[in-house]
C-alpha cells in the first residue's frame, strides 16, 4: 500500500490531525509530553510517522508499576481501539507489538481517477 511520506512537510499537521481524531472518540491526548499516566502518547518519529502509545507501566506510580504483566490485553485493546479510530478515518496504521506502539503513516494514496 501507498502511502504519505512520513517525514513530508505534512507530518506536523498528522500528528495534530491524529490528535483531533483521537480526541473526538474519547481519548485523551492533551498531555502527549508523556507526563500524566493513563493518557493516549501521541508523538512524530521521524522516519516512521506518528506513534500512538498507551503504557501506564512507564510511570513510577507504586499503584500501577505491576501492570505490566498483569494487564498487557487492556494495553493491547486500547492501542487497537485507538487504532480503529484512525483507520476508519482513512489512515494507514500499524500495531508493533514488539515495541507496543500503533504506527500512523499518513492516509493511503487515493488512485487518480481523472483520466478515466
Amino acid at each position: 500500500m501507498d502511502v504519505r511520506d512520513p517525514d513530508g512537510p505534512d507530518s506536523g499537521d498528522l500528528v495534530m490531525k491524529i490528535c483531533a481524531l483521537l480526541d473526538r472518540a474519547g481519548f485523551n491526548t492533551a498531555s502527549s509530553s508523556c507526563t500524566v499516566p493513563y493518557d493516549m502518547q501521541v508523538r512524530y518519529d521521524p522516519g516512521r510517522g506518528v506513534a500512538l502509545a498507551w503504557n501506564p507501566t512507564f510511570f513510577a506510580d507504586a499503584s500501577i508499576s505491576n501492570m505490566a504483566g498483569r494487564y498487557r490485553g487492556i494495553r493491547t485493546a486500547v492501542h487497537l481501539a485507538a487504532m480503529s479510530v484512525v483507520i476508519q478515518a482513512g489512515y494507514h496504521a500499524t500495531y508493533d507489538a514488539g515495541i507496543g506502539e500503533a504506527l500512523i503513516t499518513g492516509r493511503p494514496a487515493t488512485p487518480d481517477t481523472s483520466a478515466r
